[in-house]
């Protein structure tokens, strides 16, 4: 009786395992690139999307002719119903209170939605803005009324912008998302009467702008 030869199983059986090994490795490398370039391929989109609806607020272009006058109604002291050239910026002093408008167009992607509205220096202004929503190719203007008290304030002097007077508005896409702030820098100088000198537009929180631009 002849014997079958012996079968070494146990290398056999390690080199299978190894060659397991092997292609389960090549599969979980294969695996996590696919996943990366998912994760890469949503990121791309979800910052496509971010920028088809990013709404930026910046200086207004000249209006068309024959454009009918804005008319802004301001705040207390006074509570003052003013008509203005449209798309222009306006201040004006007198009995005692102070009033100032800026204007800032949408020209992004999306619709703004406005948050709120700040002064700098503050002076304890009445701030209010035209509307909530700003589509594209709209404006939306921010007013303060200012309530002149008998110490040398800056907005009761003739210099009153010499120093730099900010008006800024808060506001995001319409998701509620990508919080921004523009910022409408206002200066005078000796030769030129106050006037919006730049527009810098910061990411909410941050102290750099991500795009500045003078008006002209």
């Amino acid at each position: 009786i002849r014997c079958a030869a012996m079968i070494p199983w146990e290398p056999i059986t390690a080199v299978a395992a190894a060659a397991a090994a092997v292609a389960t490795a090549a599969l979980a490398v294969g695996t996590f690139r696919m996943a990366t370039k998912t994760a890469d391929a949503v990121a791309v989109a979800r910052r496509a999307q971010e920028l088809s609806i990013r709404p930026l607020l910046a200086d207004p272009r000249p209006p068309d002719p024959g454009t009918p006058e804005d008319r802004v109604q301001f705040g207390a002291p006074g509570r003052a119903l003013v008509s203005m050239p449209a798309g222009s910026f306006y201040w004006k002093r007198e009995e005692g209170s102070f009033r100032l408008s800026v204007v800032f167009e949408n020209v992004g992607a999306g619709v703004a939605v406005m948050q709120r509205a700040s002064l700098e220096p503050r002076a304890g202004a009445d701030l209010s803005m035209s509307r909530k929503l700003v589509p594209v190719g709209t404006t939306v203007r921010v007013s303060a009324s200012i309530l002149l008290g008998d110490g040398p304030g800056s907005f009761g002097t003739d210099w009153w912008a010499m120093g730099g007077v900010f008006v800024s508005v808060t506001y995001t896409d319409a998701a509620g998302t990508q919080p921004l702030v523009s910022r409408a820098e206002i200066r005078q100088y000796a030769t030129h009467e106050p006037f919006v000198e730049k527009i810098a537009i910061f990411h909410a929180g941050e102290s750099e702008p991500f795009v500045e631009g003078r008006v002209f």
